[in-house]
């Protein structure tokens, strides 16, 4: 064996094992960390309209709610802690926390499987 197979080898040995629990985690979490992705991307670029997309129908977002949301995002910059989640019963909706222990707010499934923020966290 070569230097380079041994190293990998080496490398990849100690790289721990995904269980199918958090393979599973991990693809249930997909939908709504796209959505907190989109909610970064609308306040950096300031777009209100995609923002208010965003929100499951039962949560109304004004233009001064955007402005609001924008501001507090921009401040205190969340980072969602993925690992410290809680779903409900039917796995429909999931709160997510920031990484400093806080509830970031939560995510709710829609009909059509896209999961929409359903909290003004920013309040």
């Amino acid at each position: 064996m070569t230097l380079i197979a041994l190293l990998v080898t080496a490398c990849n040995s100690s790289k721990p094992e995904n269980t199918n629990d958090e393979d599973d985690m991990a693809a249930e979490l997909d939908a709504p960390s796209q959505t907190f992705a989109a909610v970064m991307n609308s306040a950096q670029d300031e777009d209100c309209e995609g923002f208010k997309l965003l929100f499951t129908d039962d949560v109304t977002v004004t233009d001064e709610d955007c402005s609001a949301a924008f501001t507090w995002i921009n401040e205190e910059d969340p980072e969602l802690d993925w690992d410290n989640v809680e779903w409900n019963g039917t796995q429909s909706k999931v709160k997510v926390y920031q990484s400093n222990g806080r509830v970031f707010g939560s995510f709710e499934q829609d009909d059509t499987g896209n999961f929409l923020v359903d909290t003004k966290f920013w309040e």
